[in-house]
């Protein structure tokens, strides 16, 4: 039986306004490689400004999106992300470098 994507995810995807939750939209989007990240949200910094070490966060995670049926997982990553972005320097600075020197 065939079915649209906004009758199997109805409180998602409206037919006439298309995607309301911008986290499936996020997750739906193709990932360039096989092992990859996705942002799911982040905390603005007038709020991680009151975290200090040592401070316990508490996450209330739901199964909404399966990916057993190509043997998928998903995992918790906290971090930080630098101006650059991401997890190290070392790419934002090569993209500066590799523009400065193709311009």
């Amino acid at each position: 039986m065939r079915s649209f994507v906004c009758q199997t995810y109805p409180m998602v995807i409206n037919p006439i306004e298309g995607i309301l939750n911008e986290h499936f939209l996020v997750w739906m989007r193709t990932a360039a490689l096989p092992k990859f990240r996705k942002l799911y949200g982040y905390i603005p910094d007038s709020q991680f400004k009151t975290i200090t070490k040592g401070s316990v966060l508490t996450f209330e995670i739901e199964t909404n999106w399966v990916v057993s049926g190509f043997a998928g997982r998903k995992s918790l990553v906290v971090t930080e992300s630098s101006y650059m972005g991401g997890r190290n320097d070392f790419v934002g600075w090569l993209y500066i470098g590799v523009g400065i020197f193709c311009a």
